[in-house]
């Protein structure tokens, strides 16, 4: 989740501060992990369009409109303590960080007036901005930040941001604007978790869930929502970055299948969509009034093998499992034609993409055969926990494991209930169907931390002593060193060859569909374009 080779020089080697002065005017960015995130966060669309239209000239911002988007139907379970896709215009709207990783991949500041990171990378001291508010207008000072950074890594949380707030030693409050915040240990890369933390105010998150009062200080406020129809944000007027947002109000709407926002984009209905699968980015090329943004790789999906399933103990089988998938065929049909097959879950932005790393994992069913032979497993029967809009890629993994003996067993159900079982690693079965998603402006360890497939603890239950280790080696690494791609390249091997837990399917794809008239700005559009700085060029 770059040209961060040409920042990780800085990002390691020295002390680095950034202040209000250096970074005026930024606004809050969307993170698709939102940088980081799992099956929560799954954007889908291609990077492979040349056909799709550029983003429009930057011009004068205008204020006023009504931006109406898709927004899916949202999932309040998931609402803050999750990244999920259909949540992402309430997450990034409603709440703020200190800062966000900017399209630049340099850090920029939001809440924070000031933050810097100790010479040593074991602590960041964070100064907030003057005169902050929630939306209801308490005051926002550091009790809040320790508040939310307490509440995200509580044990009864379940969270992406709970392993790296466990990283978190100490936490004094200097003054009601001031924090000193130390490590456990060295981590360079503990900006990417400030860029996700939500400053949540703790007399009202617990409401959160009920879609009734939710109360942030991002750029728009809540003002209602209706099961199965939408939600409406309206802009808020106290925001700290001033002259923003340009947009009166984000009205979100709930469409029931692809042909319907399809439909919708192109009469003008909707005008900004985020959940852009490659069905629709292939229907849309044509379109003269629709602008499709493409954000490139930015995580995978996969199938998830539960390693403790007795039918799946013998490594063996789960090795044959992911030699078995046809993943040209899944990029050529699932994918429209429109993606391209790739088994590495990083962008190839990252410095952690190493391009002949993609030759460790071959399609290949007659060695598939022969490990299944080996391990006394032909013609077993897995059953396969699949939440609703998965069945299609499903479908194909199960078409390809029925070719090698093995009957998946589809067992789809209603995606929240599905949800929470993925979130809590209790998964019906065996194997299930995800996506998780990684941006490329963040330091591979992040992944490590945030991404449920691959942290500790997993949904497929994968933790032995030796990847702990692998794991702690990774949190340290420059990874443009070649210290650095020679432990990457061990993980890559373990995951892709010698001890599989998630089998990759196809690439994660970012897209985001716009109508002409909305202007989002083109640096900020490979994560998501700002939601504080969209405006409607009426």
């Amino acid at each position: 989740m770059d040209t961060r080779a040409s920042r990780l020089g800085t990002r390691f080697g020295r002390r680095r501060m950034i202040t209000a002065s250096a970074s005026a005017g930024i606004g809050l960015a969307g993170l698709a992990i939102a940088g980081c995130g799992d099956d929560d966060d799954e954007d889908s669309g291609t990077n492979d369009s040349p056909d799709t239209n550029s983003t429009p000239a930057v011009k004068t911002p205008k204020r006023g409109g009504t931006l109406i988007v898709d927004s899916g139907e949202p999932a309040p379970d998931a609402l803050v303590f999750a990244f999920n896709a259909n949540n992402f215009y309430l997450r990034w709207s409603i709440w703020d960080t200190l800062i966000i990783q900017g399209a630049d991949n340099r850090p920029r500041l939001a809440l924070a007036e000031k933050f810097e990171m100790k010479p040593d990378f074991t602590g960041v001291n964070v100064k907030l901005r003057s005169g902050l508010t929630f939306h209801d207008g308490r005051a926002l000072t550091a009790e809040d930040v320790r508040y939310s950074i307490e509440l995200f890594r509580a044990d009864t949380t379940t969270s992406q941001l709970k392993n790296p707030g466990k990283l978190i030693s100490d936490i004094k409050i200097v003054d009601p604007l001031t924090l000193d915040i130390s490590f456990s240990a060295r981590r360079p890369w503990m900006e990417d978790y400030f860029a996700l933390l939500p400053i949540v105010d703790e007399k009202t998150v617990a409401q959160a869930a009920q879609m009734k009062t939710i109360n942030g200080s991002g750029p728009f406020k809540f003002a209602s929502y209706t099961p199965n129809q939408g939600y409406e944000l309206v802009r808020n007027e106290n925001y700290w970055d001033t002259g923003k947002p340009y947009l009166d109000k984000i009205q979100g709407r709930i469409y029931s299948d692809t042909q319907a926002r399809i439909l919708a984009l192109q009469t003008g209905e909707l005008m900004h969509a985020s959940q852009i699968t490659p069905e629709m980015v292939k229907a849309l090329r044509s379109s003269k009034d629709v602008v499709v943004t493409d954000g490139g790789v930015g995580g995978s999906w996969y199938a998830g093998l539960v390693v403790d399933f007795p039918a799946l103990k013998d490594t063996r089988v789960r090795q044959a499992l992911t030699l078995a998938i046809d993943r040209k065929r899944i990029a050529s049909e699932w994918g429209e034609g429109v993606i391209q097959p790739q088994v590495l879950p990083w962008p190839k932005e990252s410095p952690a993409y190493i391009p002949e790393d993609e030759a460790l994992l071959v399609y290949d069913p007659e060695k598939a055969k022969s490990l299944l032979k080996q391990a006394g497993a032909e013609g077993i029967t897995i059953p396969m926990d699949i939440g609703q809009s998965r069945e299609a890629l499903a479908q194909f993994v199960q078409d390809d494991w029925k070719a090698i003996g093995i009957n998946a067993q589809l067992n789809v159900g209603e995606y929240s209930a599905y949800l929470e079982r993925f979130r809590t690693r209790k998964v019906n079965g065996g194997m299930f169907v995800s996506p998780f998603g990684f941006s490329d402006n963040m330091h591979p360890g992040t992944f490590f931390d945030f991404a449920q497939p691959v942290r500790i603890p997993n949904a497929s239950h994968y933790q032995p002593d030796s990847y702990k280790n692998l794991l702690a080696k990774i949190a340290e690494i420059d990874p443009n060193s070649s210290e650095g791609k020679a432990v990457l390249r061990e993980w890559n091997k373990l995951y892709l060859v010698d001890d599989p837990w998630m089998a990759p399917l196809a690439p994660n794809n970012t897209f985001f569909a716009m109508r002409k008239q909305v202007i989002a700005r083109p640096d900020g559009a490979r994560d998501a374009p700002p939601l504080s700085e969209v405006w409607i060029d009426a």
